[in-house]
C-alpha cells in the first residue's frame, strides 16, 4: 500500500517527473497527520513534506511545484491557473519544464508559512 504515496514510490521512478504538490494538504492533515487543522500542525506538515521531497528538489530529471495553499487536489481545481509562485502558475511551470525552457530552475517552491501566498483562498 505504501507505493500509493509519492514519497515512497518516487525512488522507483526512472522517467522524468513533474511533482505538483501543496505544502499544506488538507486531506493529508485530516487523514494521515491527524492534526487539529491549526496553523502549528500545518507548519509541521509542511516541514515534513519538504524534507520528504528533498530527492525531487535535488534531481536533474524531476521538478517540483510546491505551493503554500491549504487545499487538496490543486490540479483538478480552478487553482491550477490561479495559484502562482513568483508569478508563475502551475500549468506554466509544467510547460516550461516539459519543453526545457525553465528560466528559474527546475523547482518552484513557495513561501513556507500558512497563508503567505496571496493567491490562495
Amino acid at each position: 500500500w505504501k507505493c500509493f504515496f509519492a514519497a515512497d514510490a518516487i525512488q522507483f521512478v526512472k522517467t522524468p517527473l513533474f511533482v505538483l504538490q501543496t505544502r499544506f494538504d488538507s486531506w493529508q492533515m485530516a487523514h494521515i497527520f491527524k492534526g487539529d487543522g491549526g496553523v502549528d500542525a500545518y507548519q509541521q506538515e509542511g516541514t515534513i513534506l519538504e524534507a520528504t521531497l528533498a530527492s525531487v528538489i535535488a534531481s536533474r530529471s524531476q521538478a517540483l511545484f510546491l505551493e503554500a495553499c491549504r487545499v487538496h487536489g490543486l490540479s483538478i481545481t480552478a487553482d491550477w491557473d490561479r495559484v502562482r509562485i513568483n508569478g508563475t502558475a502551475a500549468h506554466t511551470a509544467f510547460f516550461q519544464w516539459f519543453n526545457g525552457s525553465v528560466s528559474m530552475g527546475r523547482n518552484w517552491i513557495d513561501c513556507k508559512e500558512v497563508g503567505c501566498n496571496q493567491d490562495c483562498y
